[in-house]
């Protein structure tokens, strides 16, 4: 049986220096949002993470500070 949200998604972004790391995380198939997904994100090859969030019953969710230009590595798990 397929699930209809990300089971585990690996992706990277590229950020602007001052900016924030927001979203809203939906199932593909039919547009609801996700609550209770697991977004961790991190600089590329750091041990140590930059945020690690959770999507709220309306799939959204905020990193609460500011980024530093760069490339990240962002895990959605669920």
């Amino acid at each position: 049986m397929r699930r209809g949200y990300i089971a585990y998604s690996t992706l990277f972004a590229a950020i602007l220096s001052g900016e924030t790391f927001s979203g809203r995380l939906l199932e593909e198939h039919s547009g609801n949002p996700v609550r209770g997904a697991r977004i961790q994100v991190g600089i590329d090859g750091a041990p140590q993470l930059t945020a690690d969030l959770e999507t709220g019953a309306d799939g959204l969710f905020h990193a609460p500070v500011e980024l530093l230009a760069g490339e990240y590595r962002v895990v959605i798990t669920k």
